[in-house]
């Protein structure tokens, strides 16, 4: 499949925007890697990562599962008020450590469970996740994109995204509806390149 979408990302670049093409054929073959955790652990982690920059969210999230591994509990047993000071010790405000206890208590309730966010569309996750305080529409882009492995997302909230989308957009000659529109049903895929690109100073 990663492949096909790859030798597809190239035709349709080749002669319409060169500067995608370049980073195409720089990056190669890209493949939607499933997370690693479960939809818990997975979402948790997202609440680190708002608005934060990655080495930032990263010590956090070490810091979380030193907390748990301390206290000999699972993530999810962390969640709760008794723990709000230390996990506000861990780094985190107090807006994350409200979307932390919410989402245990979610899972709780079953208002939101593995098997609703595997089997649903991007619509569908849109619904059971902005539901939830504290997850907005990048959240569910990344669940969507990470979580799903949907394959054709695209975040309008992410920094990253939006700002070089912009600077394609110029050298490209184009509106940013326009370039976006040419990548359906692949825009998961054109964000993982801009993404790459970003992190190697391609673009």
């Amino acid at each position: 499949m990663s492949k096909k979408v790859h030798q597809e990302l190239l035709n349709r670049s080749k002669n319409t925007h060169t500067n995608l093409f370049r980073l195409f054929q720089h990056n190669g073959i890209i493949t939607i890697e499933p997370s690693e955790y479960d939809l818990f652990t997975y979402m948790l982690r997202l609440v680190c990562s708002q608005q934060l920059s990655t080495k930032a969210a990263e010590t956090i999230w070490q810091r979380i599962n030193f907390l748990a591994k301390e206290k000999k509990q699972n993530l999810m047993s962390l969640c709760h008020d008794d723990m709000k000071e230390e996990l506000k010790a861990c780094g985190l405000s107090d807006n994350k450590l409200k979307a932390m206890i919410a989402l245990k208590s979610a899972f709780d309730k079953n208002e939101i469970n593995e098997n609703s966010i595997k089997t649903a569309t991007h619509d569908q996750i849109e619904i059971i996740v902005s539901k939830l305080w504290g997850f907005g529409p990048w959240s569910v882009a990344m669940i969507a994109m990470f979580y799903c492995c949907l394959p054709d997302i695209w975040s309008d909230k992410d920094l990253i995204l939006r700002t070089r989308l912009k600077e394609i957009v110029e050298l490209e000659t184009t509106t940013e509806r326009e370039l976006l529109e040419h990548y359906i049903p692949y825009r998961t895929y054109l964000a993982l390149h801009i993404w790459k690109g970003n992190n190697s100073g391609i673009i």
